[in-house]
Formats: C-alpha cells, sequence, structure tokens
C-alpha cells in the first residue's frame, strides 16, 4: 500500500527446523507459548518466552520440533501479535531464508514425508514462504495464536537418519499511522463501461509466461497476485485508461511490489476485492470460487443470463451464483464425478483453460503453428497442453469449421506467431516511483 510512513521491520534469526536421528540436540521445552509480538511505540518486532539458540543469543521459537522420528506429529502454538500500537495497525509477515544442504535435500528428495502447516483457529495459513506468508493485521493492543503442527509420515525409513535441516525464519512488519478502510468501502467510481467490453477477446496476445527456472508449472496452484496480473494484461485499452489506479486499500499490498498496479486498479474497477479484514493477501493461492467469481465481474451478462447449470457442491455456498454462471457460460466443466469443489485451490493449467473458454481461444494439433513457445513441463500428453500453448503465444488467427468440444465456437486456425509481449518490461514500468 502506498504510505510515505510505512516501516520495514527485518528480523532474522536462525532455527533448526528438524533434528532428526542421533545427531539431535536435546532442548528443554520453553514453560509456556513463545511470542512474536511487534511493539508500535518502538517500531521493531520482539521476541517473547523463548529459548535462547545454543551458542549464541538468538531465540528459537520451536523448540518443540526438534528430534522427530517417522510417525510423529508436534503441535506447538505460537502467540503472533502487537502492543501499544495506538492509531497504528501491523500486517506481521514470515518467510524462509538461507536453507542447508539437508534442508534442500529433505525438501527435494523426502518431501513426501514431511508436512508443516500452519492454523489460525480452523483457517489454513497457506502461501509461498519464499516469498513471505502473511500471519495477521494487528492493532492497538491483539494477537492471534497459531497452531504450527510438523508431521512425519511413518513410512519415512532409515534415509532420514541423521539429516540436520537447518534454515533460517525472518519475520517483518508492515505499520501503518492510519488504519485503512475496508475492503468493502470501493470509492465512487469515475469510469462508465456499461457499453465497452473489459476483456481484449480480439488480439490473443501472450497473456502467460514462464518462471526463472525455465519452466511453466501448469499444476502448480496460481496466486491471487498472479490472477491480477493476467486480467490486467487482458484489459482493453479503453477499459484499462479508464480504470487505472496507483492507490489501494491493501496493507499487504505495497507499492513496489510488481503486482502494486494491477491489483490497484482491478480493485478500483470493482474487479476484485480483499478480505473481511482489510487484507488482499496477494501471495495466498486462489479458490476455484473466487476465479469463478472474478471472471464473472467481467462478464456483461452476468445476473441477466437464465441459469441453466450448475454443481450440487456450490448449492449454498457463498459462490453458488458466480459458479453456476460460469457453468451455463461453459466456462467451467467440473470434475467427472459431478463436482466443482469451490474451495479448492486452482491451478494455473485450470486458470488458463477458464479464461481462453471465457475469450473463445482455442487452438488443436490441426491450426498450431510449429514454431511457437513451449516449456519442457507441458507435455504432449498433458490434457492442457494446446490451452498453455494458446495462452503463452501472441499470435493471428482465423477461426476454423472445427468445433471445439462442449462449445458454442471453433477452433482457430494460425497464420502467424507474433513476437511475445515482454511483460517483465512492462510490468516494471507499471510499479510507481516511490516517494523519498
Amino acid at each position: 500500500m502506498k504510505n510515505n510512513k510505512i516501516i520495514r521491520i527485518l528480523t532474522l534469526f536462525g532455527i533448526i527446523l528438524l533434528f532428526l536421528g542421533i545427531a539431535a540436540y536435546s532442548f528443554i521445552a520453553a514453560t509456556s507459548d513463545p511470542a512474536v509480538i511487534f511493539y508500535g511505540s518502538d517500531n521493531e518486532i520482539r521476541f517473547e518466552r523463548a529459548l535462547p539458540f545454543p551458542g549464541n543469543s538468538e531465540p528459537d521459537l520451536f523448540p518443540n520440533l526438534k528430534k522427530m522420528m517417522p510417525g510423529d506429529s508436534v503441535t506447538q502454538q505460537i502467540e503472533i501479535g502487537a502492543k501499544y500500537m495506538r492509531d497504528k495497525r501491523v500486517a506481521i509477515y514470515v518467510k524462509s531464508e538461507n536453507p542447508n544442504d539437508d534442508y534442500r535435500k529433505l525438501i527435494d528428495e523426502y518431501g513426501h514425508y514431511v508436512d508443516l502447516s500452519i492454523k489460525n483457529g480452523e483457517d489454513t495459513i497457506e502461501g509461498d514462504l519464499k516469498n513471505g506468508v502473511l500471519l495477521g493485521i494487528f492493532d492497538k493492543t491483539s494477537s492471534n495464536i497459531l497452531d504450527v503442527t510438523l508431521s512425519i509420515d511413518i513410512e519415512a525409513g532409515n534415509e532420514l537418519q541423521d539429516l540436520i535441516a537447518e534454515i533460517d525464519w525472518v519475520f517483518y512488519a508492515e505499520a501503518y499511522d492510519v488504519i485503512p478502510p475496508e475492503p468493502d468501502t470501493p470509492p465512487e467510481p469515475d469510469w462508465d463501461l456499461t457499453d465497452t467490453p473489459w476483456l481484449n477477446s480480439k488480439d490473443h496476445i501472450n497473456y502467460i509466461i514462464g518462471y526463472p527456472d525455465g519452466l511453466v508449472h501448469p499444476e502448480r496452484s496460481i496466486t491471487r497476485a498472479e490472477v491480477a496480473t493476467i486480467f490486467y494484461r487482458l484489459l482493453t485499452d479503453e477499459a484499462r485508461n479508464a480504470i487505472w489506479s496507483d492507490k489501494n486499500i491493501y496493507p499487504d499490498v505495497f507499492d513496489d511490489s510488481w503486482f502494486y498496479i494491477a491489483v490497484s486498479t482491478l480493485t478500483n474497477g470493482g474487479l476484485i476485492k480483499g478480505y473481511p479484514d482489510g487484507t488482499f493477501r496477494p501471495n495466498q493461492p486462489i479458490t476455484r470460487a473466487e476465479l469463478a467469481t472474478i471472471i464473472s465481474r467481467f462478464d456483461s451478462g452476468f445476473g441477466k443470463l437464465e441459469i441453466t447449470a450448475g454443481f450440487e457442491d456450490v448449492e449454498g455456498h457463498w459462490s453458488e451464483e458466480y459458479v453456476e454462471f460460469n457453468a451455463t457460460r461453459k466456462y467451467v466443466v467440473g470434475y467427472p464425478d459431478g463436482t466443482f469443489k469451490p474451495d479448492q485451490h486452482i491451478t494455473r493449467a485450470e486458470t488458463v483453460t477458464m479464461v481462453n473458454r471465457c475469450l473463445h481461444r482455442a487452438v488443436d494439433k490441426t491450426g498450431v503453428l510449429y514454431d511457437y513457445i513451449t516449456w519442457p513441463d507441458n507435455l504432449r500428453t498433458n490434457w492442457f497442453y494446446y490451452e498453455i500453448i494458446e495462452a503463452a503465444n501472441y499470435h493471428d488467427y482465423s477461426r476454423s469449421d472445427r468445433k471445439v468440444k462442449n462449445q458454442n465456437y471453433n477452433y482457430e486456425n494460425w497464420s502467424h506467431i507474433r513476437k511475445p509481449i515482454d511483460w517483465k518490461k512492462h510490468e516494471a514500468s507499471w510499479t510507481p516511483i516511490l516517494e523519498k
């Protein structure tokens, strides 16, 4: 969020996440739940009721998650909160850094044996620890008790013996002098797009790109920030100019984030919204219901079209009308068992499939030109192979007489593949210049 008085605090402390086998140290558990507290009066994070780390003064917040064996499942509570905030509000995050070789080996080779979860009551906190995971928003004197659970599969064998897996946990905070408004009170719009399509379905641009590792990760969950960016790319120029904004109301969307303008603009247009606690949670995986809701907001037929299709598992769900609209439009067809699974995280492949259907974009092996961009993890045997190809290549086309299965439009015949849009360059220009 754009704010001249944002305070960033980075506190690094070493923590051994796992000690397995005879190489384990012995620890005495803390007498009470440790805490990570942001002190508004001093603008710093402090660790309370945490044991000193052996050999130095750094605190150890998770002494109970040590010396675990196959079949063990240990839960430790940790308090996250704030004190002496006055009129400030703070978002507290955690990220992981500096894994040692044993940690990499554990994750890369034996990660299927290990499960680490963080829950706030009944809600599981999810996200990418490498980029930072939001643990909560706090004001005045408030806190949450989080349950951190580490489980080792009983099927794990001697391959885990003697591993000493180490990783640094980084806690940081963003404090604000003014409490931002809730996301259900958007600003009054100063635009009128009644007769203007939101999305550019005419120009078949490349709206997805791969990752720095050279892969596209089609079966990986897609984050809320990534989805916002996809739709920002797909806006018509007229729509983008009409609703463009470099301001937003979210305390967890910072003005130096690569997705800042995309989230700000789509929020200003009423196309995406945050959560009741005021956050947007950009790095959280998006659910199937949330994506269906966003797509519905882009479609002028929402609220006017007679609903003729639906799924039993969305009856009574908050997203029911949005999902049923998507089903009627044939943007989604559900799973073989007849369900939609609204709360399940949606993959990148499923996302581009829904977006392609919304834009009537589709190509098959007959219509494609064979100098297209692809990735080694997008296999020809995958059901989504051509969905990824369609979304990742900027191309000219004409319509064929080959009808797309279960849809009311035909496949494309590509006539030319254009130079792909350099979205990294464009997104760098979207980030506002920070005020000094």
